[in-house]
């Protein structure tokens, strides 16, 4: 989890293809992914349970803003949930375009 949050703080500071918005998003939701994560391993023994949830909540969270954020690039949002689809396509080498008809294609990375 450490790892997953100072990936979002470094992609955000680094990467200056997203949108603002978006990149301030990825820098706060991996900051929060630390704090949680150092939390959870100052106090393993007591409370246990709500930290696990915790961070698992964020853990769900990170997922969802990085597919929002990947989505964007391309003008789509996490509102029609078929577009969750192509997050997928996106971080699994997939070429994803859009032709002169506005449909979506995809072709494999070589």
């Amino acid at each position: 989890m450490m790892v997953v949050g100072i990936a979002g703080i470094t992609k955000g500071i680094l990467i200056d293809i997203y949108s603002e918005k978006y990149r301030v998003e990825n820098i706060l939701i991996g900051i929060v992914t630390l704090v949680i994560s150092v939390m959870a391993f100052v106090s393993t023994e007591e409370n246990y349970i709500i930290h696990i949830l915790t961070l698992s909540n964020v853990l769900l969270i990170n997922i969802l803003s990085r597919a929002a954020l990947y989505l964007s690039e391309y003008g789509l949002s996490l509102i029609h949930l078929k577009n969750f689809k192509l997050f997928f396509y996106i971080i699994s080498d997939y070429l994803l375009y859009i032709d002169i008809n506005g449909n979506i294609v995809l072709s494999k990375v070589k």
